[in-house]
């Protein structure tokens, strides 16, 4: 049983997080492919990657 719940944990965890990534506007796509050759890619997908540790800051000074 225990086995069954932290699976399903797992499940329901990942699921919230996509959603919740999805509804803050996170934008889910591959990672840029190094063997491309294209540095302007890896530079945008940079620029759009969610920040936890800005977010929590803004986030912290919201409450306060």
């Amino acid at each position: 049983m225990l086995v069954i719940n932290e699976t399903l944990a797992d499940l329901v965890g990942r699921e919230i997080g996509y959603l919740a990534f999805r509804a803050l506007g996170g934008i889910i796509a591959p990672p840029a492919d190094p063997s491309s050759g294209n540095e302007a890619d890896g530079q945008a997908a940079d620029a759009v990657r969610f920040n936890l540790g800005k977010e929590m800051h803004v986030t912290r000074l919201r409450v306060d």
